[in-house]
């Protein structure tokens, strides 16, 4: 009966990962495909990036750095094109950079379910709970944020999967038997941190959780090792592009605005503060993770002869709630729910540790206390749950508004030129997006492949070089304009620049599609 039982708690932690695969998969439905003018950037510079690492060339966009992303992707485009691959692999991924984003994104997804797997694993082992275990696994459901921004081709989803993958290591450590490795454990921790900060600085926060738990300085200095060589390995091949990697931290870090875009400022306390608040707004599960994390820190309540075992989930607890706390304090400096993901990735293990050191003082409490506690959590499943259903209905609504507008262009531009800019609905635009981002290796294939394309850069005010000649066009010829919703002033500065008036004669609040006249 024991052993019945225990198969089919292992059976639950097997099919909450799975559950949670069709969710994305469903999701990913909605959001339609990588091409749209919402799901374009930064998935296209992502991907070319990449292929510039298949073929042999060095990446070029590393501003986040992204490096370990790129190279991941890179193996998938490799692995990928011996499989089905057709003529040549840059060929094939400029004909298919749909099926290629495709396979790459679920790749990320597969590694991210798999580690979820064994974090709930691993947490039903430290804790002895199934119930926690499954806790753990349903992490990318607490939170909107984090299910958008798992389906895309960029570092969110690995980051993710990294957090999920230092939770897992962390709960391993709490049995006797990984007391006894804890070197393997430090050097686990860092590796996976070295490869968090190649896939973006905002993983920095992260470093909290080993800090705290890791004992003693060997341990420290197998972690801080296996870090740096790590990091150091994966960013490696972007090594030359880091110089403007370091000046674009600096600048977010020195100047205040959109990446730094403003004047110069290291600290506004009005403004940090209010960033704060904002993102916690944004974040009920991190609210409501921090706050029993800390009741359950001052009030841990197993019974005395567990005293080994609560010391070792008090320290678990804080290192993740240190790590949760730097993350908002870090991205407050610059907000962005996104940027949270790191720790969120972490919010359904600091759940499960504060409601395991907190039960025996719940049960003595009361049963309608108890209940109460029960009836919390279903009503706040259900919340999440319908904020779920909520995402997919805009993504799907969003998609419809955005197919409309790519198909009445298609439909219009049989013996038309076409102008794109930035959010346009269009395979062509979001190709050169990516090449724009990747070394405009491949200007020449995108000109054959789209000959009557034209590109306007919204920063620079001018049509980019790597479309074919706009002024050799006929005297008279239809042009037609797509792109994001401009402002009046803009509109000014893109009549000036294209020689013509630009009339909107489709839009919605996602994209507009002008007449040149």
């Amino acid at each position: 009966m024991r052993a019945s039982a225990r198969q089919l708690e292992s059976l639950l932690l097997l099919v909450v990962p799975a559950t949670v695969l069709v969710v994305w998969w469903a999701v990913l439905a909605a959001k339609g495909p990588y091409w749209l003018a919402w799901n374009l950037d930064p998935d296209y510079p992502y991907l070319l990036n990449a292929l510039n690492i298949a073929q042999g060339r060095a990446p070029v966009h590393a501003d986040h750095p992204g490096t370990a992303v790129q190279l991941l992707v890179a193996a998938v485009i490799r692995g990928a094109h011996l499989l089905v691959g057709r003529g040549t692999v840059e060929d094939d991924v400029l004909s298919r950079p749909e099926s290629y984003l495709t396979i790459a994104n679920w790749v990320l997804l597969l590694l991210y379910a798999a580690a979820l797997t064994a974090l709930g694993f691993c947490t039903r082992k430290a804790t002895g709970s199934a119930a926690a275990g499954v806790v753990v696994e349903l992490t990318p459901l607490l939170s909107t944020t984090a299910v958008g921004h798992a389906l895309c081709v960029k570092p969110e989803p690995l980051l993710l999967a990294i957090s999920a993958a230092m939770g897992a290591t962390v709960m391993a450590g709490m049995s006797g038997e990984a007391r006894r490795r804890s070197a393997t454990a430090a050097a686990t921790l860092g590796a996976l941190f070295g490869m968090a900060l190649a896939s973006k600085i905002t993983a920095l926060p992260l470093l909290a959780l080993p800090m705290v738990v890791l004992v003693g300085w060997r341990s420290r200095a197998v972690f801080a090792a296996a870090a740096a060589l790590t990091g150091v390995m994966l960013v490696l091949p972007a090594w030359r592009a880091l110089a403007g990697s370091f000046a674009f931290f600096t600048r977010i870090a020195t100047h205040s605005g959109t990446y730094g875009g403003g004047g110069e400022s290291l600290f506004e306390p009005g403004v940090y503060f209010t960033n704060i608040q904002l993102l916690l707004l944004q974040q009920p599960a991190l609210v409501v993770a921090l706050l029993l994390g800390v009741a359950a820190c001052i009030r841990a309540g197993l019974p005395p002869g567990e005293a080994e075992r609560t010391s070792a989930f008090r320290r678990a607890l804080l290192g993740l709630l240190a790590a949760e706390v730097g993350s908002v304090l870090f991205v407050a400096r610059h907000p962005g729910p996104h940027y949270l993901l790191p720790a969120l990735g972490l919010v359904g293990v600091s759940l499960a540790l504060s409601v395991m050191l907190l039960e025996p003082r719940l049960r003595r409490a009361g049963p309608m206390f108890v209940a109460a506690g029960v009836a919390a959590i279903l009503g706040a499943g259900a919340l999440q749950a319908r904020e779920v259903l909520t995402l997919r209905r805009t993504l799907a609504a969003d998609q419809v508004k955005q197919l409309a507008i790519s198909a009445e262009v298609e439909r219009r531009s049989e013996h038309a030129r076409v102008v794109y800019y930035y959010r346009a609905s269009a395979p062509a635009y979001a190709l050169h997006f990516g090449n724009a981002f990747s070394g405009q290796y491949r200007s020449q294939e995108l000109r054959r492949l789209f000959p009557r394309a034209f590109y306007y850069n919204l920063w620079t005010k001018r049509l980019d070089d790597d479309g074919p000649p706009y002024r050799d066009s006929p005297e008279g010829a239809v042009t037609l304009l797509q792109g994001m919703p401009l402002p009046r002033a803009e509109t000014a500065e893109l009549e000036h620049a294209l020689t013509r008036r630009p009339i909107p004669i489709i839009t919605n609040e996602l994209e507009t599609v002008y007449r040149l006249e």
